[in-house]
């Protein structure tokens, strides 16, 4: 069987396993992940050209990474989701690293909006988007705006985090995007 082969097989064991887990006990588990690291670069170390495909395994890697530790620093996703964005990347080098992190955003926000219409909780969601979106612009036009971006942080006891609209599976957007991906490979 071909690399690419065993590639894609493993990549639908990922994103299932992922995808289960993550809606089970909202983790990804790290071993998951290093088990697909691990066969990921097995098997392009065995392949014909294994430094270049390695190197954009790495490129894929670095782009889902890249693209996803913004939002865990803002606190919109847990490490786990981007861990396995990054390994997801890995499968499908930068270019469809780069859809695959677009499908993912589209298929999140879907799920998010999803979330608050099955709780009621705009009010809350609506709180945590004006607080991102202040997080995001430069003072000056703050200034300018005449916006209060409120207190910076250990500012005090009214500096509490904000209560959350929900938590997400995020894995599951993850796992679906590379899965339509990886059929658009077998479809037509």
């Amino acid at each position: 069987m071909p690399v690419q082969t065993w590639l894609d097989l493993m990549l639908l064991v990922l994103a299932v396993g992922a995808a289960v887990t993550d809606l089970a006990i909202r983790k990804i588990p790290n071993l998951l992940l290093l088990a697909a690291w691990c066969g990921v670069f097995g098997l392009h170390l065995s392949g014909a050209t294994p430094a270049g495909s390695a190197a954009g395994a790495l490129g894929g890697a670095a782009v889902g990474f890249a693209l996803f530790i913004p939002l865990y620093m803002l606190r919109g996703m847990a490490a786990g989701d981007v861990k396995l964005m990054a390994t997801v990347g890995l499968f499908f080098g930068p270019g469809q690293t780069l859809h695959a992190c677009i499908l993912a955003w589209c298929a999140g926000g879907i799920m998010s909006l999803l979330i608050i219409l099955a709780t009621g909780r705009w009010q809350l969601a609506w709180n945590a988007l004006r607080k991102l979106v202040l997080a995001l612009l430069p003072l000056p036009l703050l200034a300018w705006l005449r916006v209060d971006p409120g207190p910076g942080p250990g500012a005090g006891p009214d500096d509490a985090p904000a209560q959350s609209a929900g938590s997400m599976p995020y894995g599951l957007a993850i796992a679906l995007s590379a899965l339509w991906l990886l059929g658009q490979r077998y479809h037509g």
